[in-house]
C-alpha cells in the first residue's frame, strides 16, 4: 500500500529495526526514511478495499497500454524501414 500511493500498511509506523532493514535493502540512511515516515496516508477499512478490489484492474490496464504501446512503436519502426528512413539504405 505505501508504494502504490503513499498509503499506510496495517502496522504502521514500523519498528526501528524493520526501518533499518527496510532503509538497507534501498541502500539508504535510515535517518533518511524516518524522517518522512509520517509521509503517508491513513485510510479507512472501506477505502483500504475499494483500493485493493481496482488495483488488479489498475495493473492490468497499465500492463495492456505498455503492450500497445510496444506493438505500435514496432509498426511505425516497420513503417520507417519500408519508407527507408533515417539511417536506412534505399536498394
Amino acid at each position: 500500500m505505501v508504494i502504490v500511493g503513499g498509503i499506510e500498511p496495517d502496522e504502521w509506523p514500523p519498528s526501528p529495526e524493520h526501518l533499518a532493514e527496510i532503509a538497507a535493502g534501498l541502500g539508504m540512511p535510515a535517518e533518511d526514511l524516518a524522517a518522512h515516515v509520517g509521509e503517508v496516508y491513513s485510510v479507512d477499512d472501506e477505502q483500504r478495499r475499494w483500493i485493493l478490489a481496482v488495483l488488479p484492474r489498475i495493473g492490468e490496464l497499465v500492463s495492456r497500454l505498455a503492450h500497445e504501446r510496444g506493438r505500435l512503436v514496432s509498426r511505425l519502426e516497420a513503417i520507417a524501414t519500408l519508407a527507408g528512413g533515417p539511417g536506412q539504405r534505399s536498394v
